[in-house]
């Protein structure tokens, strides 16, 4: 079931895989939205069309930040984003949605003239 190590006796590709599953496996303790964790990406999902909605994205923001943090790791908020999917979505600047005490930019539909959303 388990690959065997390597004639040389190297065995630690393997157990790097395992040990960083074993290390991330509490990452989605206590997320109320859809955790989604593929590799060393990680995707929060949730619908922000309400107050509600936002403040619980907000609040798994901030729970995987204190994860983060306790791990000492980081999350790439440059990569990080906002995707907003309907014919009403709202702008970057509109959700609020931070990591790290930094807003996170907005991508989706594109606004009046054209203009992707912006941060500010």
């Amino acid at each position: 079931m388990f690959p065997k190590p390597s004639s040389d006796g190297n065995s630690t590709p393997f157990l790097g895989i395992i040990f960083y599953i074993f290390f991330i496996s509490d990452l989605d303790d206590g997320i109320k939205c859809t955790l989604m964790k593929f590799a060393d990406d990680t995707k929060l999902s949730g619908e922000a069309d309400t107050l509600e909605g936002r403040a619980t994205l907000q609040e798994d923001l901030d729970r995987l930040e204190e994860w983060a943090n306790k791990n000492l790791m980081k999350f790439n908020k440059d990569k990080c984003k906002v995707l907003h999917l309907g014919k009403q979505s709202r702008s970057a600047a509109q959700t609020g949605i931070h990591l790290a005490g930094e807003q996170l930019c907005g991508k989706g539909p594109r606004g009046p003239g054209g203009q992707q959303a912006q941060c500010e």
